[in-house]
């Protein structure tokens, strides 16, 4: 097992305040990243039919290697990032498609990284992480919120978890 946190990037951009957080937290190259703007992960699809270049099933194969996953999103509209969305609706496969893989992902702990413009996370934000969680029957251990006001970076924290993160 991968001793490196793995870090699921869903930031549109490449230098984000969402990486600056993920920098805060565990100093550069001190965590395994991947950045969904650099996978083609199609949306979620009923008929389970998608296109040969999605990669979808790549993210998950790492995945499987860590003890502990990390969602990073920018706070949009008051949720998740749309690549965020989209990589956590494809889990739904894990139902229908891959159940054989279904198990792969428990007792791995989960945690939230996230970067946004106002003060305090919005309510219910962390909703479909800790369900998510629960569907797999992962550990989820919390979100770290980093608040941007002006060009600095204020840590507000949801809970007590930076001892797990690293």
């Amino acid at each position: 097992m991968e001793m490196k946190p793995l870090v699921i990037l869903g930031s549109s951009r490449y230098e984000s305040n969402t990486l600056a957080s993920v920098d805060k937290i565990f100093g550069e190259g001190n965590y395994q990243s991947i950045k969904l703007l650099d996978y083609n992960v199609s949306p979620y699809n009923h008929t389970g039919q998608y296109p040969k270049k999605d990669q979808f099933m790549d993210i998950f194969e790492q995945m499987i290697h860590h003890d502990r996953i990390i969602f990073a999103t920018p706070v949009y509209f008051y949720t998740m990032s749309g690549l965020m969305k989209s990589f956590i609706d494809r889990l739904y496969d894990f139902m229908t498609i891959y159940t054989e893989l279904f198990p792969r992902l428990k007792d791995k702990k989960l945690f939230v990284v996230a970067s946004g413009s106002e003060h305090d996370l919005p309510v219910g934000f962390e909703i479909p992480f800790e369900k998510t969680a629960e569907f797999f029957k992962m550990t989820y251990k919390g979100c770290i919120y980093f608040s941007e006001k002006g060009s600095r970076l204020l840590r507000i924290t949801q809970s007590t978890i930076e001892e797990d993160l690293v």
